[in-house]
């Protein structure tokens, strides 16, 4: 017979519920002493507890400047972001307008070198 069979399931079932049902035997009374006490406490009902107005300002007052935190470094990200881009753009026209300037430098020194060559290989300037 194993752990599986249907006959093995019950007894084991059966064994189980007689020792729950001796555990709860010798633990009711003081399950019941702990219920009366805690009726006797007469705690408050925690749906209708209210918070205290200094308690709920101050809550207020911190959601409020976490939000302003929040918003002000959205802000400058976004203010950082673009200055970034601007910064950028400077960046690329003033590379664009350097090689250029290396462009046309450049083709000045080959019209002074095909000059120099042209003048030492027979004096024709072109």
């Amino acid at each position: 017979m194993t752990a599986t069979d249907p006959a093995n399931l019950a007894q084991i079932r059966q064994m189980a519920q007689q020792a729950a049902d001796l555990a709860l035997a010798e633990y009711a009374d003081r399950f019941a002493r702990i219920e009366r006490i805690f009726q006797t406490l007469q705690l408050p009902d925690q749906s209708k507890m209210e918070m205290p107005p200094l308690l709920k300002w101050t809550g207020g007052i911190i959601t409020a400047i976490v939000t302003a935190g929040v918003i002000a470094l959205f802000l400058w990200l976004v203010s950082s972001v673009n200055d970034m881009q601007q910064t950028l753009a400077r960046m690329d026209e003033r590379q664009k307008a350097q090689v250029e300037g290396l462009g046309s430098r450049f083709d000045d020194y080959d019209r002074r070198i095909r000059r120099l060559e042209s003048y030492h290989q027979g004096g024709k300037e072109s």
